[in-house]
């Protein structure tokens, strides 16, 4: 058994279009960009930002605001179980609802913040760059990362 097995080249060089190649162009990209650390708010996209830094914005905003829309449930959830009423934290809020869900929002920010800090988990900087990897899927679901390459369909596919 000296000769590498099918799966053993097939990790090497896996097929261009097979879901293991999507898999790993996805975690080059992943590698190569930093993360926003947990708790960080969604970022106003700009014009004054670069063409990379609002593609990267673009990318992760849709978590982060998942992440933000979970945390003020589980404030709103809090705040009624303490006795603040049902009406007073329904949609939309008054200002001193908003004010004080934002503030614990903020805390929490804060909480997470001091905690990577202390944990020496800090948002490695490295540089945004331009991505030249096209990712190839019959769904929609790597547009994101496409976004600016030229479209290529695989064989096959209508």
């Amino acid at each position: 058994m000296s000769r590498p097995t099918h799966y053993a080249r097939k990790a090497k060089s896996p097929c261009p279009d097979s879901r293991y190649a999507f898999h790993l162009a996805a975690n080059r990209i992943l590698d190569s960009e930093p993360t926003p650390p947990l708790g960080t708010a969604p970022s106003e996209i700009t014009d004054d930002m670069s063409a990379a830094e609002a593609r990267y914005w673009r990318r992760h905003n849709p978590v982060l605001e998942l992440l933000q829309e979970a945390a003020i449930k589980t404030i709103k959830a809090r705040l009624l179980a303490i006795g603040v009423p049902a009406e007073a934290l329904r949609d939309p809020m008054g200002p001193a609802a908003q004010a004080l869900v934002n503030g614990m929002l903020h805390g929490e920010r804060c909480l997470l913040q001091i905690h990577r800090e202390n944990c020496g988990i800090g948002w490695i900087s490295k540089p945004l760059v331009e991505h030249h990897v096209s990712i190839l899927c019959p769904t929609s679901a790597p547009v994101g990362q496409n976004e600016g390459l030229p479209e290529r369909r695989m064989a096959g596919s209508s």
